[in-house]
């Protein structure tokens, strides 16, 4: 398995972050805590040429995608979630 891109695309979108929330629970009780998504919302054609698990760069960051929501069904765009890429940190 090789590093190298298959194929590099060029989208345009736009850049958002949503809130998810998780529920912990502990021995003192149940907490909720808040995290912040970052998602890019591209058009159909775009998002098409993406997939789970490609690498992203926004910015210089580079993402991994996690999942991709054609939004309502409508055929018109992609919200696409994605994880930053943490070098040196194991998850």
């Amino acid at each position: 398995v090789s590093d190298e891109p298959s194929e590099e695309i060029e989208v345009l979108g736009i850049f958002h972050t949503t809130n998810t929330y998780i529920n912990v629970n502990t021995k003192d009780g149940a907490s909720i805590s808040k995290k912040l998504q970052p998602m890019i919302l591209v058009l159909y054609e775009d998002g098409e040429k993406i997939n789970k698990e490609d690498k992203v760069v926004i910015s210089g960051k580079e993402y991994v995608v996690n999942d991709k929501n054609n939004v309502n069904s409508f055929d018109v765009a992609f919200d696409i979630s994605l994880k930053m890429i943490e070098y040196g940190l194991e998850d």
